[in-house]
């Protein structure tokens, strides 16, 4: 049986479902361009899909992970949850209602192996591209940025191009709640630290992609859903805090006068291609990791890009539950809105 080498933040998740069976193993070599993201796509197709880990990604010395979110039914048992959908709704508002604030402490798997000079972070996190189109490879990140007026931390999943020299275009949105960050950074004038995550537990995974409002710590939501504080660690070079548990932080900074690159064309979650835009442009300033990292990718339009946000229902439910608490029995949005949009 596979054993995952440090079986560290979504290492540990993947181990607990190889052990169950639930995830396909990959031995052979593939390549990260169109390659990895085909496999993902056909394993989608699947009635019932599993979990699947490539340990040989061409050009790259970890293993990737993938599709872990794609059935509903595995998301609800990752949390720990009844896997009925109106007792899952319940209690994850139950859970939303509450918080669990991180601790900062003084190290972390995530800082074992520490680069801030003479390193390549673009050749040594895999990155992925999807289709024939798209503008480049890309990371699918979670992200974590700070207000630089109330100091108040934010988490997102936004992806990132590939440049070179250790530079990518982040898809800084300005509705998002990172954009509102950068905005406040740009009427200062000051650099805009962020930190780019891959690997972390799942439960931050899933509280990442959660919609809470502005202020309100993805982190916090996280401790509930693990039973306990997140533990996070300084990053080495930008003034952020990130996961102790995750397997990769890149470390950086979107720095006046805010050069932009065009970004694009991804794959969106209701399966077009993006239309090239101008974005800004993130410079790396340093890598840590643990021992033996693992990395993570995610393939828009998929069901996994729609099952990880399954917050979205239970906000639906919520919403609609409101409006006629005695009438609505229950309500969810469903894949031809790709779980986002009615």
């Amino acid at each position: 049986m596979t054993q995952i080498q440090t079986a560290v933040g979504i290492g540990a998740t993947f181990q607990r479902m190889i052990d169950e069976g639930e995830v396909a193993v990959i031995e052979r070599e593939v390549d990260s361009v169109h390659e990895v993201a085909g496999i993902f796509i056909k394993l989608d197709q699947l009635r019932y899909t599993p979990a699947v880990l490539f340990q040989n990604v061409k050009g790259y010395t970890m293993p990737v992970g993938g599709t872990l979110f794609s059935e509903r039914s595995r998301v609800k048992r990752l949390l720990g949850m009844p896997e009925e959908d109106i007792a899952f709704k319940r209690a994850f508002l139950a859970a939303m209602e509450k918080q669990v604030d991180p601790v900062v402490v003084s190290d972390g798997p995530c800082q074992e192996v520490v680069h801030t000079e003479g390193f390549d972070a673009l050749s040594f996190v895999p990155s992925i591209q999807a289709s024939l189109d798209d503008g480049g490879k890309y990371f699918q990140a979670a992200v974590v940025s700070k207000d630089p007026e109330t100091g108040a931390r934010n988490m997102g999943v936004y992806r990132n191009m590939i440049l070179d020299d250790n530079r990518t275009v982040i898809n800084i949105r300005p509705e998002a709640h990172i954009g509102m960050h950068f905005r406040k950074a740009k009427e200062r004038n000051a650099p805009f630290p962020v930190a780019l995550i891959f690997g972390m537990d799942a439960e931050i995974y899933l509280s990442a992609v959660t919609k809470l409002p502005f202020g309100r710590e993805e982190f916090a939501l996280a401790g509930i859903l693990k039973g306990e504080p997140v533990e996070l660690v300084k990053c080495k070079t930008v003034d952020l805090e990130v996961p102790a548990s995750a397997n990769i932080v890149i470390e950086g900074v979107v720095e006046p006068p805010y050069d932009e690159e065009w970004e694009g064309p991804w794959p969106e979650f209701l399966k077009y291609l993006s239309i090239p835009q101008r974005k800004p442009i993130f410079r790396i300033t340093g890598v840590t990791h643990c021992a033996q990292p693992m990395s993570y990718n995610i393939v828009p339009g998929t069901k996994e890009n729609y099952n990880i946000r399954i917050s979205n229902d239970v906000a639906f439910y919520q919403y609609v539950k409101s409006i006629e608490p005695t009438f609505v029995v229950d309500a969810a949005l469903t894949r031809g809105s790709a779980h986002w949009h009615h």
